[in-house]
């Protein structure tokens, strides 16, 4: 029997959280076995609101450039995508309700046998 769960959602508080908290060890999992989906818990680009006013104009193209880039590691890793937040970074802890339920969505629909839940950075 492996260490690791069958079906494991990994919880990313934001693009690249995945990476840097845990790559090595879910592609140990995924090749024990294991599917590992990901929930990104937010897009990872500050909120439009915030920027400069002359930074707004490439905010689209930031938000696109974080999707296809979690796209890419997650292939490369072999992770599952299960779901993309709207949210901005620093916005999680304001919709702790949402993302609880999006959670709780995310381990009925896939059948989540185990959680992995990355360093908070203070999101």
């Amino acid at each position: 029997m492996s260490e690791f769960g069958q079906r494991i959602l990994l919880l990313i508080p934001h693009p690249d959280d995945e990476v840097v908290s845990c790559a090595a060890t879910a592609r140990r999992a995924i090749q024990a076995g294991s599917q590992i989906y990901a929930l990104y818990l937010t897009h990872g680009c500050i909120a439009y609101d915030t920027l400069w006013p002359w930074q707004r104009g490439t905010y689209s193209a930031a938000l696109s450039r974080r999707r296809e880039e979690s796209l890419a590691a997650a292939l490369r890793i072999g992770l599952i995508p299960t779901g993309f937040s709207d949210l901005p970074a620093r916005h999680l802890r304001t919709h702790l309700s949402q993302t609880a339920q999006d959670i709780k969505a995310a381990i009925d629909r896939h059948k989540i046998d185990q959680l992995w839940v990355p360093t908070y950075e203070g999101e």
